[in-house]
This record gives structure tokens, sequence and C-alpha cells, in this order.
């Protein structure tokens, strides 16, 4: 019997929150929403009914199954649980080669996502040692906030830096629209969709290991990358985590795989950002996203 306790954050937490772990062993996704504490449904309620009072009477709470309020909608508003939501996540733990790592529950349960994992590491490179978690995170609201998103991105082991910038990462999203239980429920196997995204990524990686770059070069991409100049103290200090860090092999500091993972990897664990956390925020969809973003744009046109 998989058993689940709620902890506090993973290191790699990309927002803050209940990150609820579950151990190996899992039966599905609905024993483990169960375990955790997340097998509650949601409902609308007309907010006069709520509050005694008529607010906005095109808008609705959704409010869970345990009395818990967690956001206000549209009236067209479409719910989608979290069973519903997660339900694709069998398709790959019955393959017997993903694992379930667990979910994270933010604002009460607003917001929620879920984890699963490639139990092996993939290689991102013939050559070397450069290998990758594949990861794959599927998120839901019962706030509006967010579609229901399924998307699929490498995280390389020598740095743990993710590389999302690499590929094509969403694999599907659906609208809370009226209908959008039913259209979630068309979503049955990701297998195709994820075996294209760790293909996309292998064929950029061995492009960008390939790309020999001056130094010249490298600071442009940089700067273009961060919409700076040059000379700019950013580029000085990308450039010098290129040459010092340890996670990229001597022969690949001159490439264009040596300068991404340089600028990854600083995004994440060596920015001045005021916390870890939100150094991972950044790199996962914010200043560190774009510019990683934009530095493949740049190589891609070198």
């Amino acid at each position: 019997m998989m058993t689940a306790t709620a902890t506090e954050p993973a290191t790699r937490s990309f927002c803050s929150g209940a990150g609820l772990s579950v151990k190996q062993g899992s039966s599905g996704v609905g024993p483990a929403l169960k375990e955790v504490g997340l097998d509650w449904t949601v409902i609308k309620e007309p907010i006069q009914g709520v509050t005694s009072r008529t607010v906005f009477p095109d808008k609705v709470m959704t409010i869970t199954s345990d009395g818990v309020p967690v956001g206000i909608v549209g009236d067209n508003y479409g719910v989608v649980n979290n069973a519903e939501a997660f339900a694709i996540a069998d398709s790959l733990l019955e393959t017997g080669k993903y694992m379930l790592e667990g979910f994270v529950s933010l604002r009460d349960g607003a917001v929620v996502r879920c984890e699963l994992k490639f139990k092996e590491p993939v290689p991102l490179l013939k050559v070397g040692d450069e290998n990758a978690n594949a990861r794959v995170s599927i998120i839901t609201s019962h706030d509006g906030s967010t579609q229901t998103v399924a998307t699929s991105w490498l995280e390389r082991l020598r740095c743990t830096n993710g590389m999302r910038s690499l590929h094509p990462s969403r694999l599907f999203a659906v609208r809370h629209t009226a209908k959008a239980a039913e259209r979630l429920a068309l979503v049955t196997d990701l297998r195709e969709e994820l075996g294209n995204v760790l293909e996309a990524a292998q064929a950029r990686a061995a492009v960008l290991a390939g790309k020999k770059m001056t130094d010249k070069a490298m600071r442009a991409a940089v700067a273009k990358a961060y919409n700076v100049k040059p000379d700019a103290k950013v580029v000085a200090s990308t450039m010098v985590h290129l040459q010092l860090t340890e996670t990229v092999d001597d022969d690949l500091r001159d490439t264009a795989w040596g300068l991404y993972n340089a600028l990854t990897e600083r995004n994440e664990w060596a920015s001045a950002a005021r916390s870890r956390e939100a150094a991972f925020v950044s790199s996962w969809n914010g200043r560190g996203a774009h510019a990683a973003q934009r530095l493949v744009a740049a190589l891609a046109a070198v």
C-alpha cells in the first residue's frame, strides 16, 4: 500500500505551496490523490449564497467538497476535478517506465500540480556524461488562473539545471470551458508526444555541442539573451561561470552547448535572486526562462 506524507516544498519546487510526496508502488493517480487528501471535487456556488450579498451576478465561487473556497470565476467556467485533470498520468504509469513523484497544492488547492518522472536517465549527447531526467508536469486550477496543461521538460543531471527552452514542452492544454472535462477525456496517451520531445531535445543538444564559438560571439549571444550590451555585468558573470563551472567538460566550453548550460546554471544556482525559490521561478517562467529562450534563438542564428 502506498503511503503519502505532507512535506516542505522540495528544493526544486517552482512555486511555494504544500509539497505532497508519494512513495513508489502507486496503483494509480486516483488512490494517490486520496492518500494525500486531494481527491475532493469542486462545485460552483453563487457568490450571494456564500456571502449573503449579491456581488457580480455573472461570477460564481468555486468551493471544494470539503467546504474550502478556492476561487471566483465566470459563471460559464467549466470545472475540472483533480482526478479528471491527472487521469492521463495513469497511461504513463502503466508502461512501468514512469514513476509518480507527488503533487504540489497551492493556495489551499486553488492550483494543483502532479509530477511524474521517467525512471531511468535519458542521454542528451552521444559523447560525454550528459544525461537528463525526463519529467512531466500536469497542472490544473480551480480559480481560473490557468488551463489544465501538461508539459514535459528535461533536467540535466550534472547540475540539475532545467532545459525547457531546449525543446517544445507543451503536451496539451485544455481551457476550463463548459466542455473541458469532455475534451480532457479525449487525451488518452502522451507517449508519442513525449518521444517527440526527447528526440527534439537530443537533436538540439547535438547541434549546440557541435557549434564552436569565439568569446566575442558568446558575449554577443548572451547580450542578446538579456537585452543588454556585451560589456554588461550579467554577460561577464555568465562568461566567468562558463569557465569555472565543473559541470561542463573542457572540450565543450567553447561551444554553444557549454554556453547554454552556463547561462541556465547561473540563472538557477548562481544568480542574485532573493531566494533559491525565486531563482527557480525565474528560470521556469520569468526573466531566466526568457533569457534562455532568447539565447537559443541567438545561437541558432550563429
